[in-house]
């Protein structure tokens, strides 16, 4: 699937930055605050776009097509790393202002993380899928971590403001690889719900489906209990290590 190789590809440079924001926020809050709680809020502000647009970004990305969506969104990454970058290289920082934008470059987030696993499914059909999906997974997961000690290394270098600008160029290779891509038809979809009735669809499924509803508390359990203490990872490196 040549497609998918592109994707696949894209999704290998998205990762990068975002693996790089996570360090990047966490040792920015911090070093600006002194806080741990506030390290915590700003941890709070980009997973919070996750629970609240999660739904939503599955129906604007069955109503849109999805490799338009997905480059869109994309470039909102840019846009949020560039004003980031250009707010720490001025000095003119402010621990409110960087939260805020954290908290948008969680929305796009949400918004890609969504439209990129319907686009997979969309490339390799039903019957490849689960195989799809898991090399997606596998793409994010390279990403994150080379982007999260490539974060730390130019965080020493030279400081988070250009750490960001590099963000932002990696943002820039993942829209300009997936422009290679073929559209999509989105084929298996008999009509293009308006996004209110795809809304309503959703949590009449959520409600109908036992088993759906059981694997979406499991879920939210493991995110709350299991992950939560990476939010505190550096205030541990700072002040420990």
């Amino acid at each position: 699937f040549r497609d998918f190789r592109i994707l696949w590809a894209s999704t290998v440079f998205y990762s990068l930055s975002t693996g790089m924001e996570q360090v990047a926020v966490g040792w920015l809050v911090f070093d600006l605050t002194g806080s741990p709680f506030m390290v915590g809020v700003a941890a709070a502000a980009r997973m919070a776009p996750f629970f609240f647009l999660g739904i939503l970004s599955g129906a604007i990305a069955d109503w849109l097509e999805r490799r338009t969506l997905l480059w869109f969104s994309t470039l909102g990454g840019i846009l949020v790393s560039s004003v980031m970058a250009a707010m720490l290289i001025s000095g003119a920082t402010h621990v409110w202002a960087v939260i805020g934008l954290v908290a948008a470059s969680g929305c796009v987030f949400a918004f890609v993380l969504t439209t990129r696993q319907a686009y997979t499914i969309d490339i390799v059909g039903p019957q490849h899928s689960l195989n799809g999906l898991s090399l997606g997974a596998m793409a994010m997961q390279i990403g994150g971590v080379v982007g999260a000690i490539l974060s730390g290394a130019l965080i020493h270098v030279v400081g988070p403001g250009w750490q960001y600008a590099a963000i932002g160029i990696a943002y820039g290779v993942s829209a300009a690889v997936i422009l290679g891509a073929s559209k999509t038809d989105q084929v298996d979809l008999p009509s293009r719900e308006p996004v209110l009735a795809n809304l309503a669809g959703y949590l009449h499924l959520i409600c109908s489906n036992r088993i759906l509803l059981i694997l979406m508390m499991l879920a939210s359990i493991t995110e709350v209990f299991g992950f939560t203490h990476m939010t505190l990872l550096p205030v541990f490196a700072k002040e420990v290590l």
